[in-house]
Parts: C-alpha cells; sequence; structure tokens
C-alpha cells in the first residue's frame, strides 16, 4: 500500500535523495548504506568482541568492501586492526593443521547491504506512484539493468510504473547527446567527510557515458583501471587473472556480456566514445525487451485488500514470462576468462580467496607470505602508537594494502570472486 504524505519516513525521503545524482538511485543508496557501516566498524565498533569474532569468523571482509575501507573510508589503521586479528586466527589454526580455506559466515557488509537493497526496493515499488518519485526516476536516467530486472520479479502494483519509467529514460537515452537531468548534490557539503580526510566528491557521483550509468549503475568505486599495477600484486592468481581479463576488455566485440564492475573498466580503458559504441547493442537490446513485456508486467500485477496482497492465476503466469524472458543472465566474458586462467597452475603464493583446492606446496608459499605479513602488519600497528612516532617508518607502512590484499583478493576481482562464501555480488553478471 502506497503511504500517504503524512505517513513516510525518512527511508523514502533518504531514496528520494538519492535521485539526486546520475545512475541507479538503488545503486547509491545501498553502496552508502554500506559505506556508513563500514566506518562504523572502523571508528566505533573493530574493539566489539561480537563484530570481531564475526570477522573472524567471514576471514575478514569481501574484496570489494575490504578495499572500500581503504580507498573509501580512508582508514588503513582500522583494516591493519582487523586483518592483524584476522590473520593471526587464520595462522593459529594452520599451525593446528585445519581447513585454512574454510569460511564460516559471509562478509557482514554484504548482509547489511543485502538487507538495504530489499528494503529501498519495496520502497521504491510501493511508491513509485508518487509523481516526485516518478520524476527523480527518469531524471536520474533510471535504473540499471540488475535492480530494474530484480523490481520486475519482484512484481507489485507500481512495477507498470517501473516500467514505463525505464522505457521513457531508454527512449532518451537512444539519442545522441542524451544524459540524465538530475541535479547534482550541493558541492559545498556533498563530500565533507569526518576527521582530516581530504574532501572528494563520493565515486557515484561522478558523471559518466550515459549508456554505461544506465546499464551498470554509478561507479562503485574511486580508483580507475589505470591506478592498478598487478606488477605489485603478490597472488599469481589474481594477477594473471585479472591482466587476461583486461585483455578481453580490450578487444571485446560491440554487444558483448560484461558486468557492471567490467563495463567501468571498459570505460577507463577505451574511453567514452568507445564505450557508447560498444554498449549500444545492449541498449538496444534492453529496450526492445521492455517493449515486449509490456502486457506481460501489466498482467502481474498483484492485486492489494488493504493489508493483503493477492496475485491471481493470470498473474502468477505473467510472472513467470517475466522470469524467463530476464531471469537468465550471460556470463561476462571478461570474468569467464579471470577464472579460467586464475585456475591454472602457478608456483608463486594465492591470496586466500584462490586457495581453495591448492596442492600442499602453494598452501605452503601462501602461508609464508602470510607470516611475512604478520609480522609487519604488528609493526604497522605498533608504529602507530604515539609513543612511537619519532621512530623511522619503513617498508611496514604498506602492510594495510597487502595484508588486505592476502586475504581479500586484490582490486577489481570478479564479482562471485569478490563476494565471499560462494555468495556472488547482487550485480547480475551480463550485459544482455
Amino acid at each position: 500500500m502506497r503511504w500517504p504524505a503524512s505517513a513516510r519516513h525518512n527511508a523514502f525521503y533518504e531514496l528520494l535523495a538519492a535521485f539526486d545524482g546520475p545512475g541507479c538511485a538503488l545503486c547509491r543508496i545501498t553502496r552508502r548504506s554500506g559505506a556508513r557501516l563500514l566506518a562504523e566498524i572502523s571508528f566505533e565498533s573493530v574493539n566489539d568482541r561480537e563484530v570481531r569474532d564475526r570477522l573472524r569468523r567471514s576471514r575478514g571482509l569481501c574484496s570489494w568492501h575490504a578495499w572500500d575501507l581503504l580507498d573509501d573510508t580512508r582508514d588503513p589503521y582500522g583494516a591493519a586492526f582487523i586483518y592483524h586479528d584476522v590473520l593471526h586466527a587464520i595462522l593459529v589454526e594452520a599451525d593446528a593443521g585445519a581447513d585454512i580455506t574454510r569460511q564460516e559466515s559471509p562478509c557482514l557488509i554484504c548482509d547489511a547491504v543485502a538487507a538495504a537493497e530489499r528494503r529501498n526496493l519495496g520502497i521504491l515499488l510501493e511508491d513509485v506512484e508518487a509523481a516526485e518519485l516518478r520524476q527523480h526516476l527518469v531524471a536520474s536516467g533510471g535504473l540499471c539493468r540488475s535492480h530494474f530486472r530484480s523490481a520486475l520479479l519482484t512484481g507489485g502494483r507500481s512495477v507498470v510504473n517501473v516500467l514505463e519509467s525505464q522505457r521513457e529514460v531508454l527512449r532518451g537515452a537512444s539519442r545522441p547527446g542524451w544524459a540524465p537531468t538530475g541535479a547534482l548534490p550541493d558541492p559545498r557539503t556533498a563530500s565533507v567527510r569526518a576527521g582530516g580526510a581530504r574532501h572528494r566528491r563520493p565515486a557515484d557521483d561522478v558523471p559518466a557515458e550515459p549508456l554505461v550509468l544506465l546499464l551498470a549503475g554509478p561507479r562503485p568505486m574511486h580508483w580507475t583501471a589505470g591506478d592498478l599495477n598487478f606488477a605489485a600484486t603478490r597472488c599469481v592468481s589474481c594477477r594473471h587473472g585479472a591482466e587476461a581479463a583486461y585483455e578481453v576488455i580490450d578487444r571485446v566485440a560491440p554487444g558483448a556480456p560484461l558486468c557492471s564492475s567490467h563495463l567501468w573498466v571498459m570505460l577507463d580503458r577505451r574511453g567514452p566514445q568507445v564505450a557508447r559504441a560498444l554498449v549500444e547493442p545492449t541498449a538496444a537490446a534492453l529496450s526492445s525487451t521492455i517493449e515486449d513485456l509490456g502486457e506481460q508486467v501489466v498482467r502481474a500485477k498483484t492485486l492489494r485488500l488493504g493489508p493483503l496482497a493477492i496475485r491471481l492465476p493470470a498473474a502468477e503466469q505473467a510472472l513467470r514470462a517475466i522470469q524467463q524472458r530476464v531471469g537468465s543472465v550471460a556470463d561476462c566474458v571478461a570474468c569467464k576468462e579471470f577464472r579460467e586462467v586464475a585456475r591454472a597452475e602457478r608456483a608463486g603464493p594465492r591470496c586466500r580467496l584462490h586457495l581453495a583446492g591448492a596442492d600442499r606446496a602453494r598452501i605452503d608459499e601462501s602461508v609464508h607470505w602470510w607470516r611475512e605479513l604478520d609480522a609487519e602488519v604488528a609493526e604497522y600497528l605498533r608504529k602507530s602508537d604515539y609513543r612511537f612516532r619519532d621512530e623511522v617508518r619503513g617498508p611496514e607502512q604498506s602492510a594495510p594494502w597487502r595484508v588486505v590484499q592476502a586475504l581479500s583478493g586484490d582490486r577489481g576481482l570478479p564479482p562471485e570472486r569478490a563476494y565471499t562464501a560462494g555468495r556472488p555480488h547482487k550485480e547480475d553478471s551480463s550485459n544482455t
């Protein structure tokens, strides 16, 4: 049931504000909820016993959120504190002969982000009939393909309005020079951060090629593909897999399936004009799908009788037809290449994510690497104490970044590797 204006709570207005930036508002508000939790853990809960126990059981954070802690929250001390505790627990298990590749729970930020995503999607589907919300949805450039698919599969009486809004956006996006018209946040306050961190615009507020924004959602990271230095990556699987994936991106054909993360890499490496030409067939295919789904979506609407939601047999049949049309996804060609190359047997240490299934020699190499890191992280933490501030700094100053790389993988891992415990990234891995 759609809330009357007087009954709307803060969540509605928070979602409304998320439409002020370019690209999918659900991506933006979901990622920012994860960023707030990261900051809370880093600055307030890092000594909480339950939080630390959960982090040990999940082997730290997933790759994306671990690097967000360093790149977005910008708290290397917090990262070092968390990962020193996690690494010590893993090394104790290694000494006891336990399976150090097992993981008992998923990334706690991922769990919170998934809950926020479901909540905000529900708010959107309940209130998208509101003229102000629908206007913002179109002005911001619509939903990314992943959240658009989620909205269609969720159903509800407002799903037709989502479909019509997305159709309007795609019709505009097909015109050269089209761009979202939503206003950007006030630059005087949008990038204000706590502490002494340098002010900067959030990554998801940075404008980009409109079709990439439409398909992939707002930029998820501050780094660009040009910032990555694979030669410095110790994990042989991360290094060779990423190099192979980037080679695929450099020669990818128009319309080839790419996940949202690799769409941004493609934009960084090949520029906006080439990127637009490469994704235009995908946008055209999505537009065609929306035109074809119009009748089924209308039939799939849920009837509401007060607090009750009823879906008639005809609506169930229409929903199944929609699921068959939009539910299956093609595998990202860059992710596929990464997996195939990363699985190859090579000498050299591996990060924790790529250690599963490795032979004894590879495990021993990795554990030796981790023991060296354990000592360096401990030294970094010691020198962060004001009592030792006059001591000469050395290589241990890069230990927070290297221990994250060792336990959570390198930046820009494919989605299914980035998110832990076998739980894939919520973004789909298709560009079709």
